[in-house]
């Protein structure tokens, strides 16, 4: 906490009190204050967590500021890689999956257990193995050397496969967004009809045909599972793996709390116990039920903040793609989930630093050459 504190200051000092920094910081210290009149062991955790990227994003720029940036791809690149490459023990079978993860493997008919590696939980390896595979992807894009490009596709072609094998929905569906993104962002028209319109019907014909071929892709996309074919389960409930419910519950038990517990929440702690020890799977109802409307309007400004962030240090390089792309995956991790794994906070605090870094590279240089 100390040391929180020291990096605080030091931004707040360097930053001159820049929007990202106060909003970031007064969202992530409204999460403590909550309609119990004091935080839990919980709430602090969460606020932790959730400082992650922003402490990454300042540590990697006032460490590197001075450095060659592109020299910090490389080690974000080499973290991408690392990732990636502790999925493969578990891909050759020299470490077993648990049972619980050839269990969640059964209910959808699958023969091979889903990847999880080291990371926990399905839906954390996901998009650990997603974001890792698109960085290599897009740093590869850019690669001139032949054996550097054809070692990056081999782990994007296992980040690939890890990102299928995790099976969840939410890790596809942000896969093939990516690579979707990669082919359209900032292309001419000659790229179009040369080169992205046919790599668009052989994806879309690839993914036809996964689809119509395997019936565990098929159950899993409709939410559907062995053993419960016949059961009277509501169809939305199905669809969205009972998502819809629990947001509800997480919306209400803050609406019973009455109007206290509308503007500051009701704490991590009693909003886990609300929901018979589940969270909400959707990181907007999650921040309203942690910290009623509050926090969940300084989330929203939150959001805005790291978009202007963005696009403040704008450049003409893959790495701004990547920020670009980090931030859309993102948004679209809030929706049926948490948002980023801690490693991905990690992954996109260093890309956005680097991009930062490379812009007043280029404006420092730009400036010396006119005068």
């Amino acid at each position: 906490m100390i040391f929180l504190l020291f990096v605080i200051d030091k931004i707040l000092r360097k930053e001159g009190g820049s929007k990202f920094v106060i909003i970031t910081f007064l969202f992530s210290f409204s999460l403590l204050i909550n309609s119990n009149g004091f935080f839990a062991f919980e709430d602090v955790q969460e606020v932790l967590i959730f400082l992650i990227f922003p402490i990454s994003y300042f540590s990697f720029y006032y460490l590197n500021k001075n450095d060659n940036p592109y020299k910090i791809a490389d080690n974000l690149l080499l973290l991408s890689c690392f990732l990636i490459f502790t999925s493969i023990p578990f891909i050759l079978g020299i470490i077993e999956q648990t049972k619980a993860d050839n269990i969640e493997a059964e209910i959808y008919g699958l023969d091979d257990k889903i990847m999880v590696g080291f990371f926990k939980h399905p839906a954390i390896a996901s998009k650990i193995f997603v974001c890792s595979a698109l960085f290599i992807y897009l740093y590869g894009l850019n690669v001139k050397t032949k054996i550097t490009k054809l070692i990056l596709w081999l782990f994007f072609a296992v980040g690939s496969y890890c990102v299928y094998m995790s099976f969840t929905r939410t890790g596809w569906f942000m896969l093939l967004f990516g690579i979707v993104f990669s082919l359209v962002y900032k292309k001419k028209v000659k790229t179009y009809i040369f080169k992205v319109i046919p790599i668009l019907f052989i994806l879309i014909f690839a993914v036809s045909f996964i689809y119509n071929n395997n019936e565990s892709v098929q159950r899993r996309l409709n939410g559907e599972r062995i053993g419960r074919e016949n059961s009277q389960v509501d169809e939305t409930d199905m669809l969205t793996s009972g998502r819809n419910v629990l947001i509800e519950n997480a919306i209400s038990s803050v609406y019973s709390e009455g109007i206290q517990a509308l503007i500051f929440g009701i704490g991590v702690k009693k909003s886990i116990e609300s929901n018979d020890g589940a969270v909400a799977h959707n990181r907007f109802a999650e921040v309203f039920q942690y910290g009623g409307f509050l926090s969940l309007i300084l989330f929203v400004f939150y959001i805005k903040a790291v978009y202007t962030e963005i696009k403040r240090y704008k450049t003409n390089t893959y790495i701004y793609s990547i920020n670009i792309l980090f931030f859309i995956l993102l948004i679209i991790s809030f929706i049926p989930s948490h948002g980023f794994p801690i490693w991905i906070d990690l992954l996109f605090g260093g890309t956005l630093a680097t991009n930062r870094i490379l812009y007043e590279q280029q404006l420092k240089l730009k400036n010396e050459v006119t005068v």
